[in-house]
């Protein structure tokens, strides 16, 4: 699942939201979890777990923060504020 979220999130805003190098290093770690997650060895498919999620985290906060953005456009703080 979390290779295929990360696929589908570099199509849908990834030259929007990265430079070519935060897209390469993605593209590396992406790879890297590739190579090894049919394996036996768990401790390779959780570091490749873990450096794809360093990867991309701040590709995760900034399409947040555009969802989020997007969410509130044309409204007004009273109205967010208000519960």
């Amino acid at each position: 699942f979390l290779l295929e979220a990360t696929q589908n999130a570099l199509l849908e805003e990834g030259d929007q939201l990265l430079t070519s190098a935060e897209r390469a290093v993605i593209t590396e770690s992406i790879g890297a979890l590739r190579s090894v997650v049919d394996g036996v060895d768990y401790q390779a498919i959780k570091r490749g777990i873990e450096a794809l999620n360093q990867a991309t985290t701040d590709f995760a906060a900034r399409r947040m923060d555009k969802s989020v953005q997007k969410a509130f456009t044309g409204q007004k703080i009273e109205e967010i504020s208000t519960p």
